[in-house]
């Protein structure tokens, strides 16, 4: 519930609603589980269905389509990176696919992947041109999901690959308030040994 004081949301509770939503919207997979088959966009379909063959001809059949997005708002390329599929990311990209698409919380492949822990999907985004500090509609990037969900691979490749340290959400959260969440103290400690 919302708290009101002179008119305003209380920040305490706007950032508690706000938070709740973005780790809402990352998660994901749970979202497609029980789907009723063939409600979503087919591009979608064939990259839940892990069908590369599919996705071929899909290309050829309907180049325009391509982009489409789910209910939540997510590209093929963005289900991809959820899933993990690496396969599927390199012909996503190698046809094109928006690197830069957010789905309807702001999120972009980028985000999914790292929050995931899909190390080699990420470096393949990474590699392709993906903007490593994109902000979702909360601030935050894909560096503050990898140190949330302790993935220490990926929040290295980020890291190597030159992503904004210093960046803070829209409740002046940064990289270490995002660690510290993580209660991983060998997280921490790599951190503070790579001077952060």
């Amino acid at each position: 519930m919302l708290h009101k004081v002179a008119g305003c949301l209380c920040a305490p509770a706007l950032f508690v609603l706000m938070f709740g939503l973005a780790c809402a919207q990352i998660g994901g997979i749970e979202f497609y589980k029980n789907r009723k088959v063939g409600a979503e966009p087919p591009v979608i379909e064939a990259v839940l269905d892990q069908n590369i063959d599919a996705l071929k001809k899909f290309w050829l059949n309907a180049r325009q389509r391509f982009n489409d997005r789910d209910s939540q708002g997510r590209t093929a390329l963005i289900v991809a990176a959820l899933l993990g599929e690496t396969e599927i990311i390199d012909f996503l990209i190698s046809k094109g696919s928006n690197l830069g698409a957010t789905d309807n919380a702001g999120n972009t492949a980028l985000h999914y992947a790292t929050s995931q822990g899909h190390t080699v999907v990420l470096e393949r985004l990474i590699t392709a041109g993906s903007k490593l500090n994109a902000q979702n509609h909360n601030g935050e990037v894909a560096l503050f999901h990898a140190a949330r969900k302790g993935h220490w691979a990926a929040l290295e490749a980020l890291l190597d690959a030159g992503a904004d340290t210093q960046i803070t959400d829209y409740t002046a959260r940064g990289l270490m308030d995002y660690a510290q969440q993580a209660k991983n103290r060998l997280l921490m400690r790599r951190l503070k040994k790579r001077g952060l």
